[in-house]
């Protein structure tokens, strides 16, 4: 078989890119799961040996494994028999594809720690577990408490609140095995129309949103899990659910600058890891 000049060199270079998009990936879950320092200077906390074990991982991959890396599915963690057709199935990506991680849904506290625990001893990179945690683990995990929304939070007035907000999210996140929240909502509320953001966001003021959602970033991230600032580029100035429609912020560059994009500016200062 006969393989063109091109085709190596496009394959080349979807090796250099899988590389460095998996190089950034595994040191964010060094940051995320094998450190204990905060994670606000992480890329000047990792040690020589950490980013040492990252590139050998990364080496001892073949394409095709780095590329499934960047894939994360979505479970339930719920009770599974070890011979069940979803932990079998669950255990195939993992074991044989080796993904990059699971986005858990609707859980159960007790089924989420055993299966994060049971599934990180099957990986042969270890796995990022994430969660959409903007309000607590109660939004994830059965039995367990939802914080105030962020507006209520945002109201205090006290960035101490966000802060706390985000470390005890992270630690009870991390009590049972989740160590990648989705979270905190970094959208500014300046559309009384939206329908799936209002209280999520922190407030109506960008710089208000910009200070607490930087709070809870180095909250969470000091407690060791990673953040995330969404709906970049900003979901606030929206009248369409995106769960079920494609919204549509149409302004001006300049508009973006003074408005939306305040606090993922904020947040990326803040080292937030997404």
């Amino acid at each position: 078989m006969r393989v063109s000049r091109q085709s190596c060199s496009i394959r080349l270079k979807l090796s250099r890119s899988v590389f460095w998009i998996v190089l950034a990936w595994l040191l964010l879950y060094l940051v995320a799961f094998g450190q204990s320092k905060p994670l606000g200077r992480f890329d000047r906390d990792l040690s020589k040996r950490d980013e040492k074990w990252v590139r050998q991982t990364i080496q001892s991959l073949t394409l095709d494994e780095k590329i499934a890396q960047l894939i994360v599915l979505s479970t339930n963690a719920v009770f599974m028999n070890r011979e069940s057709e979803e932990f079998r199935r669950l255990r195939h990506q993992i074991v044989e594809n080796r993904i990059g991680g699971l986005i858990l849904s609707r859980s159960q506290v007790w089924a989420t720690s055993m299966l994060t625990n049971r599934l990180q001893q099957m990986a042969k990179v270890p796995l990022f577990f994430a969660a959409d945690l903007e309000m607590g683990p109660g939004m994830r995990l059965d039995h367990t408490l939802w914080w105030a929304p962020n507006m209520a939070v945002g109201a205090t007035g006290d960035v101490r609140y966000a802060r706390l907000q985000g470390s005890h999210t992270a630690r009870e996140a991390r009590a049972a095995g989740i160590n990648w929240l989705y979270a905190p909502v970094a959208d500014v509320n300046n559309n009384p129309a939206n329908p799936v953001i209002n209280v999520r966001s922190y407030g109506e003021d960008p710089q208000m949103v910009a200070a607490f959602a930087s709070a809870f970033i180095e909250g969470a991230q000091a407690a060791g899990a990673l953040a995330t600032a969404k709906h970049f580029p900003g979901h606030g100035d929206t009248a369409t659910d995106s769960h079920i429609g494609l919204p549509v912020v149409d302004v001006s560059r300049k508009r973006l600058e003074a408005l939306e994009l305040v606090p993922f500016r904020a947040a990326i200062a803040s080292r937030v890891g997404a």
